[in-house]
């Protein structure tokens, strides 16, 4: 209860510091018009303004940064994702007046990179890295609705060892033969294996190849499976963003001890929600995976409606699927209406979900 405590304080402090952040960004970007000279279209969101406004504003060849302005600047960079080539990454929404192949085009005339693209939420929407020159530009495009930042994700767990076998007595399941067999499991998080520092800084020797050698993950030379890990999509970090930690293959591991015979598959869910919600897809229908869970949380999913994330959950699969959200008791609950596993402080509440995408027949290496 303590640690539950201790975490939820955590998470309440750190989404106090990105509100007061965003509302000191939302009053100075109100001004951004002002201040270029530049007419911006109403449908870029706070932040994107604000970007805008760093980007265009004359420098003043002042000795000392104003204190403020660099506050913002740290700011944008904890709330933003952006690449190597500086370009920041947007959802572009459609307003149905444009087919999604036509706003695609001019998203990429910008000199924009697509992330994940689907016209199944609302009119549709783009998940694009787009310099930030050109997001006015693409505001006014035909059949864009609105250009808004995608927000960073939060890892729900931290530095902590699982004793979930002992717990919930899957070793006592294992020793009866219950052990995963037929069962492929998914993992959302941010990634498996591209890590290169641990928490302290130092260099990480513990990748994945050293953990099937020592069984703690499925593979090849593991005697108890052979199948390896399906990877369908890593985390692409860019230069501001939170370093890659591997904590999906952590959470790999947990699964692969109490449930050794399970398959096992992973998508990142720190690319960006569009991404996230397009991966909930891939292991379903490309994975294969019967179970589903995730670690992350977007704070820009839409507390009083479907959020693409939830949309693209009840769309996908008959599986069964434990999102992050629901760990955090201010959300709202009845997300487990739709049949995704709800973990309450007693248990699982589970119950299965419309199939609409059916599994795949073909044989494969590493999936059923």
């Amino acid at each position: 209860m303590c640690t539950i405590f201790s975490k939820t304080l955590n998470l309440f402090f750190g989404i106090r510091s990105i509100f007061i952040g965003a509302l000191v960004i939302w009053s100075m970007a109100s001004s951004a018009s002002a201040q270029t000279g530049v007419a911006l279209p109403k449908n870029i969101d706070g932040t994107l303004r604000r970007l805008i406004e760093q980007q265009t504003q004359p420098k003043t060849g002042a000795a000392t940064p104003d204190q403020t302005a660099s506050y913002v600047a740290t700011m944008l960079k904890r709330q933003t994702m952006t690449d190597r080539a500086g370009r920041v990454l947007v959802n572009i929404h459609l307003d149905g007046s444009a087919s999604l192949d036509e706003v695609r085009a001019q998203v990429l005339a910008t000199g924009a990179t697509e992330m994940a693209a689907t016209n199944e939420y609302r009119s549709g929407v783009i998940a694009a890295y787009v310099p930030i020159a050109r997001l006015a530009d693409l505001a006014g495009k035909r059949g864009v609705l609105s250009v808004t930042a995608s927000a960073r994700p939060i890892a729900n767990v931290g530095r902590t060892t699982s004793g979930g076998v002992p717990v919930i007595h899957s070793d006592e399941l294992n020793a009866r033969g219950v052990k995963g067999d037929g069962i492929t499991v998914g993992v959302l998080s941010d990634s498996y294996d591209v890590a290169t520092l641990d928490l302290n800084g130092n260099p990480l020797h513990d990748h994945a190849a050293r953990d099937v050698r020592t069984n703690d993950l499925p593979g090849i030379g593991n005697p108890l499976n052979p199948n390896p890990v399906l990877v369908l999509d890593e985390y692409r970090p860019g230069p501001d963003d939170p370093p890659a930690t591997d904590e999906g293959r952590a959470m790999l591991q947990i699964v692969h001890d109490a449930a050794p015979h399970a398959k096992l598959a992973f998508a990142s869910a720190s690319n960006g929600e569009v991404t996230f919600a397009q991966n909930i897809r891939k292991l379903r229908t490309i994975g294969n995976c019967d179970v589903i869970v995730d670690d992350v949380v977007y704070l820009d999913e839409p507390y009083f409606s479907d959020g693409i994330v939830l949309r693209r959950s009840t769309q996908s699969f008959l599986a069964t699927l434990f999102p992050a959200k629901n760990a955090l008791t201010f959300r709202r609950l009845e997300i487990s209406r739709v049949g995704v596993g709800c973990p309450l402080s007693t248990g699982f509440l589970t119950a299965p979900l419309a199939e609409a995408y059916p599994r795949k027949t073909e044989t494969r290496a590493g999936a059923r």
